[in-house]
């Protein structure tokens, strides 16, 4: 009996080895998938909730190449005039600097509008920075290039927010400077990325109402890094969102009311290399978002069939040159 009793057990120990054996072998059992290398790397301050470096790591010997101090590195860092605070949710400097130096120093260059939201006879006014991290939008990739915009804005007299500079660099995965600009009129701050940092698209203005002095023209721009000049800035309404499809291709939605219950939607996808832009308006219940484009076309979700739908730029938009 004993001996019974011990072949079944050995047997019961080599069914478990072999059943263990077997989850280990099993495709199906989740096991450790190490996150592909990251030569660019954003980092965080997770206590504050805002980015505050950027890295470069070498993928051949893992070592730290370069890193950037998104506030540091700014070229409106240290500016001529004093240090009266610290920004309230973003930690960054605030100066109090000569109007004299806004209105003819070659970084800020106010414009007549600008001047005219400040009291006559102003001698300092307040500055705040900022900076922020753009991507090339490419699906599924890391990052090869990455972009850091600068943001300089100046507080009004005459409104919360009188005028802003942007400045923008971008970088390679080894932190070698590919594009630089500075001196954007940009109030938004915000914008991305196409073909490997080359254009920089954004949108800016305000409208805080009819008849506010503080209005600014509402436009999409293109900005083109390598010649340093605007190849598109087209006027846009209040509702009009713009976004990256890929790297090479982006898109502007505005949707409008017709009538009650009747949503009429109006879309304008680009191809900046080719010089091209597709147009396109529809009932909102028919068609959703662009998925995703190339040269030929681009994939729309159909709001009748409930799928996604290849559609072809020649036969199903209207086709007109952009003009830069």
């Amino acid at each position: 009996m004993y001996t019974m009793k011990k072949n079944l057990l050995t047997m019961l120990l080599l069914a478990y080895a072999s059943f263990l054996v077997g989850q280990a072998k099993s495709p199906s059992v989740q096991q450790y998938i190490p996150k592909p290398f990251e030569a660019i790397r954003v980092i965080e301050d997770r206590v504050a909730g805002i980015n505050v470096a950027v890295e470069f790591w070498d993928s051949t010997t893992n070592k730290l190449l370069k890193r950037l101090d998104l506030v540091k590195s700014s070229p409106f860092y240290n500016l001529k005039g004093r240090e009266v605070g610290v920004h309230e949710y973003l930690n960054t400097p605030v100066y109090s600097v000569p109007f004299l130096i806004l209105k003819t120093d070659p970084l800020f260059m106010l414009t007549d509008e600008e001047v005219n939201n400040f009291y006559p006879g102003t001698d300092s006014v307040r500055v705040q920075i900022s900076s922020s991290v753009t991507d090339i939008y490419e699906p599924n990739q890391t990052r090869k290039e990455i972009g850091i915009i600068y943001v300089m804005e100046v507080v009004g007299h005459r409104s919360d927010f009188a005028a802003s500079r942007l400045a923008l660099a971008v970088y390679d995965s080894r932190g070698n400077l590919k594009y630089e600009h500075r001196g954007i009129i940009n109030d938004g701050g915000s914008g991305f990325l196409l073909c490997d940092g080359r254009y920089f698209c954004y949108k800016s203005g305000e409208d805080y109402g009819e008849g506010v002095e503080s209005n600014m023209p509402l436009t999409y721009t293109v900005f083109d890094m390598k010649q340093k000049k605007e190849v598109l800035k087209e006027p846009c309404g209040i509702n009009t969102f713009i976004y990256g499809i890929n790297q090479y291709f982006f898109a502007t939605y505005e949707d409008t009311q017709l009538e009650k219950n009747k949503f009429w939607a109006k879309w304008s996808v680009y191809d900046i290399e080719q010089g091209l832009k597709y147009y396109k308006e529809y009932d909102v219940y028919d068609w959703g978002d662009i998925k995703h484009a190339n040269k030929e076309g681009c994939i729309m979700y159909s709001g009748k069939s409930g799928k996604t739908t290849v559609l072809k730029f020649e036969k199903d938009f209207t086709v007109t040159k952009i003009k830069n």
